[in-house]
C-alpha cells in the first residue's frame, strides 16, 4: 500500500436560496450579471460569505436582490452537484417590504406561477431552479438531490 498518496482536496461553493411564495406564485429573478446567465431566471439567493451562517446568508441575499426582509425561513432541502457546481441550501421564506430589485444585480423581479415558470424554462438559469419548485410543490421538501 502507497502511503505517500497525496489527496487533493477540492473547493465548494456554498449558496443559499430563498422560495419565496405569494399567493400561488413564486418570486422569480432575472439576472443583470454574469455575462454567462444575464437575462435568465432564478431564485433569489447567492453565495453565503465566510463566516456568515445560513440564515444570515439568506436575509442578506434576499434583501440585496429584493428588497424584502425575510420574517421566517425553513430549511427545504440541498441540490448540489460535481465541484465547482455550488451547494444550494434552499429555503421556503415568508418575507415582508415591497420588491425592488438593484439594477446592478437584476433587471426584473416577478410573480410566476408554476404553470407560467414551466412555460418559460428554457429562459431559466439552469434545470434545478424548476425541478426545486416542482419538488417543493409536489412533496413541501427538496429531496436533497444531486444535479446531473
Amino acid at each position: 500500500m502507497n502511503t505517500n498518496t497525496k489527496k487533493e482536496s477540492i473547493k465548494v461553493n456554498v449558496s443559499v436560496i430563498g422560495v419565496v411564495e405569494h399567493n400561488g406564485k413564486f418570486l422569480l429573478v432575472q439576472q443583470a450579471r454574469p455575462e454567462t446567465v444575464k437575462g435568465k431566471w432564478g431564485l433569489p439567493g447567492g453565495k453565503v460569505d465566510t463566516g456568515e451562517s445560513f440564515h444570515e446568508a439568506l436575509h442578506r441575499e434576499v434583501k440585496e436582490e429584493t428588497g424584502l426582509t425575510v420574517v421566517q425561513a425553513k430549511y427545504l432541502g440541498c441540490m448540489h452537484g460535481i465541484p465547482p457546481v455550488s451547494v444550494k441550501h434552499i429555503f421556503k421564506v415568508a418575507a415582508r417590504g415591497e420588491v425592488k430589485t438593484p439594477p446592478d444585480e437584476l433587471l426584473d423581479a416577478q410573480w410566476l406561477s408554476l404553470p407560467e415558470i414551466i412555460k418559460m424554462k428554457e429562459l431559466l438559469r439552469a434545470p434545478w431552479v424548476l425541478e426545486a419548485l416542482e419538488q417543493y410543490t409536489t412533496t413541501g421538501t427538496i429531496q436533497n438531490k444531486i444535479e446531473e
